[in-house]
């Protein structure tokens, strides 16, 4: 096979794994991942136990680690806030060669080490703040109100600002709320409704118009600024009442 159709052929797999409707986890055990970052993970792990967050354990995406994707082994670090309405990951994602070109290409960074933050709504809809701007190489579904903050962002000011946005979220949308994660178990089903919703959205957009596509966007991309601003004006409230 030619070099660039084998280039092509796992960017495919990469995408039909990812976009897969439900994922497999299982427990992983740090010792067999020397490729990644440990200190990253404990380091960060401390910062959440500073916040008030308790540990989920260490899990790995079975399905995309099985697949032939660009994505070398990797797992997540799973907590949750004290009130049980945010969860947090914390993942150190290495790519192989042909993700890398093509992260490259796309104008993304091949090499990250995440936090990121989650609440799940009432109506499906899940509000994400993350230090990741590989947020999604692929589309997101609209349900998915994403803000993307750069990598060096301290994971206190992530966690701020997320709580920032659930409150501004709760005020535009009174009518839901969030769901609570009790454990790991919780925070999996949770990472696969959201699967669901990608893997649906994935089949949707081959099949409708780019108008009803950018009309999708700009439904999402207007409610995360909505939120945005909120929290801003919020901020410069308390700001200029000191």
């Amino acid at each position: 096979m030619p070099k660039h159709e084998k280039t092509g052929s796992k960017i495919l797999e990469t995408i039909k794994a990812l976009s897969m409707e439900k994922h497999e986890y299982g427990p992983a055990r740090p010792r067999e991942f020397p490729h990644l970052d440990l200190t990253f993970y404990d380091r960060s792990e401390h910062e959440l136990d500073q916040l008030g967050f308790r540990s989920l354990g260490d899990w790995e995406n079975l399905t995309v680690s099985g697949a032939s994707t660009g994505v070398m082994r990797t797992f997540l670090r799973l907590a949750v806030s004290r009130d049980g309405l945010v969860t947090a990951a914390l993942y150190h994602a290495r790519t192989r060669l042909v993700l890398c070109l093509l992260l490259s290409v796309l104008g993304k960074q091949p090499v990250f080490k995440v936090c990121e933050f989650e609440s799940e709504y009432s109506d499906g809809s899940f509000l994400v703040t993350t230090n990741s701007k590989v947020a999604s190489t692929l589309r997101i579904p609209p349900v998915m109100i994403v803000e993307s903050k750069p990598h060096h962002t301290p994971i206190a000011a992530l966690s701020l600002l997320h709580r920032q946005r659930m409150n501004a979220y709760a005020i535009l949308v009174p009518s839901i709320g969030p769901i609570t994660y009790h454990n790991a178990e919780d925070v999996l089903a949770s990472q696969n409704r959201q699967q669901a919703f990608r893997a649906a959205y994935r089949k949707q957009i081959r099949g409708i118009s780019r108008e009803e596509l950018a009309d999708l966007s700009r439904g999402r991309d207007n409610l995360v600024n909505q939120i945005h601003d909120a929290v801003h004006r919020t901020n410069a409230q308390h700001t200029s009442a000191d």
